[in-house]
């Protein structure tokens, strides 16, 4: 309905100017072009104040605490054993243990990419890296929906997750979703790039994705979708104090034996959305709005302690 309005305006418009510039043609004079000039220039003024004055830059704000556990002795989650079927600290260890254990194939056999943390400040890099893509994964769940179906512990389940994108979504090219995730150390296995080639991410036309990760010049982990002249919408992870191994999460369940090699490490997740003054009074604007508002609650519903 929007999209007829806009074209019936333009159409009348379009009629009005060629019958004006018809008149002004047949009865061109010194006398008709001054006024002709004048109108013109103080009606594309009065235009310009009159779209321009109502644009304001708006933005989005959201924030929670994570965690991840960590087993000492190779500085990577630790496997996940419960009698009780899994609660929120269980199915999110469970959703790092495949993603922290990258491999590639050489010479016939499964090869690890990444080196084993052996001290705090190393194991903080490594969950920092791990969360910055668990978010990438998430969202990208999120963006695409889908179904599920199983047992568990005894019980039957069957889920349906509507897909969390815009109407004007297109997905990620392959190439150029490979080639963003590539810096995170956690993209760098066989089943990683075969993922990201193969499943698609929707987000809205001319959505680009950006990782960064500190340097000698500062900076945070973070997760960056950006539409030029539209939003940017960034995804910060700061780290916070640890606790000594041992302690876990209230409800975690790990092996007994490997509870006192285990260490938590906190963090908080910023999130953030700017949506440009430029196009705030754009009809996808509001959309993006409304997106970008369920995709915040989502990641939070996800991820938070």
């Amino acid at each position: 309905m929007e999209m007829l309005l806009i074209w019936a305006i333009c159409a009348g418009f379009v009629v009005l100017f060629i019958a004006a510039v018809t008149l002004v043609w047949l009865n061109r004079s010194e006398k008709t072009l001054a006024p002709v000039v004048s109108i013109l220039l103080v009606g594309t003024a009065t235009t310009l104040v009159a779209v321009i004055v109502p644009l304001k830059e708006t933005t989005a704000n959201s924030e929670f605490a994570t965690s991840v556990v960590l087993d000492t002795r190779d500085g990577r989650p630790p496997f996940e054993i419960t009698n009780a079927p899994p609660n929120r600290p269980n199915v999110q260890l469970l959703d790092l243990f495949p993603i922290s254990r990258p491999a590639v194939t050489k010479d016939g056999k499964p090869t690890a990419t990444t080196v084993d943390p052996t001290n705090d400040n190393e194991r903080i890099t490594f969950a920092s890296g791990l969360i910055q893509y668990r978010l990438i994964r998430l969202i990208q769940q999120l963006q695409r929906g889908g179904t599920s179906a199983g047992y568990s512990y005894g019980t039957s389940f069957a889920t349906v997750t509507t897909a969390m994108k815009t109407s004007d979504s297109v997905d990620y090219s392959p190439a150029e979703l490979t080639a963003a995730v590539a810096s995170n150390r956690f993209a760098n296995s066989d089943g990683e790039t075969f993922h990201w080639q193969q499943v698609g991410f929707p987000v809205p036309p001319k959505t680009q994705l950006r990782l960064s990760s500190p340097s000698a010049s500062g900076g945070q982990y973070a997760v960056i979708l950006q539409k030029p002249m539209f939003f940017r919408i960034t995804l910060t992870i700061e780290t916070l104090p640890w606790t000594a191994a041992g302690v876990l999460p209230q409800g975690l369940s790990v092996r007994p034996d490997s509870v006192p090699y285990c260490q938590t490490y906190h963090f908080r997740v910023s999130m953030r959305a700017v949506f440009e003054r430029l196009t705030s009074g754009n009809y996808r604007t509001e959309e993006y709005k409304g997106w970008v508002s369920k995709l915040f609650d989502a990641v939070k519903d996800k991820l938070s302690e």
